[in-house]
């Protein structure tokens, strides 16, 4: 398999939405890696039976995208058009699988993009801290890529609102992002991640779009295509150097350089 091939260290499952896949158990328990993440809008509620089930699977980690925490700006947020009961259930919902997922021993953490003001960022915690410190999931801090100075003063804004003390910070190697740990004076503690667009050369360089790409190269993604699973190398392109099948990739001269960036990724 691909993940036997490159030996992944990390297998993060994301969207579309993952938990709504008819076929999420078979293939979570597919999977050959340490560490097993979903990426999940947390909408679609899960028990703690149904995160067990996973976490005997091999899922290691849950991360929630919540980035508001209000129906009115959850609303904006979408592209289709919603009710208000609808933004109401979908809150309801988020907050229930942190802890659906806390208690079924997995690892949990809330990612938030600072993608607005830190009125917003500030609203998302304040929902939070009561439940973080019940269920013990992390909250993590990311700036929006589309506006990558903007959002992280918004983020450091938000830390000084906070009065809150970075306690540890890492790099991360392969990558241009830094992580700090941040803890308040009564104890409440959440990360700041500021990433920086990152662009693999064998796959980025002499790209016609580079200067306009907000994504940068972000990892190897699989995808469903005509009944078999495609490698994915960039977003926005669609040509066969970066979209092909996996066996394919496999055979390619590329395959060697992304496991030289994989085991990179883990020293």
């Amino acid at each position: 398999s691909l993940t036997d091939n490159l030996q992944l260290g990390r297998v993060m499952l994301t969207g579309g939405e993952p938990t709504i896949h008819p076929n999420l158990r078979e293939i979570v328990g597919a999977i050959n890696s340490p560490m097993i993440s979903i990426t999940t809008n947390g909408i679609h509620p899960l028990s703690v039976g149904d995160w067990i089930a996973l976490r005997d699977l091999g899922l290691k980690k849950v991360i929630v995208s919540i980035h508001d925490a209000t129906p009115q700006s959850f609303i904006q947020l979408e592209t289709r058009q919603r009710h208000f009961g609808w933004a109401v259930q979908a809150l309801d919902s988020q907050k229930y699988n942190l802890v659906s997922a806390s208690e079924a021993g997995l690892q949990v953490r809330v990612n938030t993009v600072a993608y607005g003001s830190q009125d917003q960022v500030l609203k998302v915690l304040d929902a939070l801290e009561n439940l973080q410190r019940k269920h013990k999931f992390q909250i993590r801090l990311l700036n929006d890529l589309s506006d990558i100075q903007k959002s992280q003063q918004i983020i450091r804004d938000v830390c000084a609102a906070l009065d809150a003390e970075e306690v540890s910070s890492e790099r991360r190697a392969g990558s241009s992002n830094a992580i700090g740990i941040w803890r308040t004076k009564f104890g409440f503690e959440f990360s700041t991640k500021m990433a920086f667009r990152y662009f693999f050369d064998p796959i980025c360089n002499g790209c016609p779009i580079k200067t306009k790409c907000h994504e940068g190269f972000y990892g190897i993604r699989l995808e469903r295509r005509s009944n078999d699973y495609w490698v994915r190398l960039c977003i926005y392109k669609h040509t066969p150097e970066v979209l092909m099948p996996w066996r394919e990739f496999l055979q390619s001269e590329l395959a060697p350089q992304f496991k030289n960036l994989c085991e990179e990724d883990q020293s």
